[in-house]
């Protein structure tokens, strides 16, 4: 009360006017206060309005079990288990994340068949049902085949989902490898920072 305004400068504040202040150890919360200079005016502004974006959710999925697949049916591949799911966004072997966003999508499925090697494999991924990206499997013509897929996917936080599904024709006994084996069919999504 016995100062006038702006009569203290920066030039009779101690060096230490920060560092002898309690440290906060650890990440500041979305409320926390910083002082900006607004093009020379001293402002507050809260920590959310400064961090970066977050890229989660997060999910891995895995086929916990092999899966049988007609000849010649389109047959929605079934990932069972989970190595993580950071936002409990991926259930019935589907993805629905619930931030809106750009999101890496990738794909494998690895399949094995003991009839003559099928003329025509592919694996679609398909957004709201419908097929956004299509790969064709590489067969080795000696009884297995695989299939990589990746997009850059955008949702609209509330109701987009995606689904992976496979086709295979002119052959018996098709499966889509499963289990906890290094070649197991497996799906991931991660959102990225814009």
């Amino acid at each position: 009360s016995q100062l006038a305004a702006d009569s203290v400068t920066a030039a009779k504040l101690n060096d230490d006017i920060i560092s002898g202040q309690t440290a906060l150890g650890a990440t500041p919360a979305d409320t926390d206060e910083f002082l900006v200079s607004d093009a020379g005016t001293i402002k507050r502004v809260d920590y959310s309005y400064l961090k970066g974006g977050a890229n989660t959710p997060i999910v891995r999925a895995f086929a916990s079990a092999n899966q049988n697949m007609s000849n010649a049916t389109t047959t929605k591949v079934e990932f069972g288990g989970e190595t993580f799911d950071t936002g409990s966004n991926f259930a019935s072997s589907r993805f629905t994340p619930t931030t809106a966003g750009k999101y890496l999508i990738t794909v494998q499925v690895n399949t094995t068949y003991s009839g003559s090697a099928p003329n025509n494999e592919y694996l679609y991924l398909k957004k709201n049902g419908t097929t956004i990206m299509t790969g064709n499997f590489r067969g080795s013509g000696h009884g297995y085949g695989f299939n990589f897929v990746a997009d850059i996917v955008e949702f609209n936080g509330s109701s987009d989902y995606v689904e992976v599904f496979a086709y295979g024709d002119n052959t018996t006994n098709y499966i889509i490898e499963g289990g906890t084996g290094g070649y197991n069919s497996n799906f991931t999504a991660t959102k990225l920072i814009e």
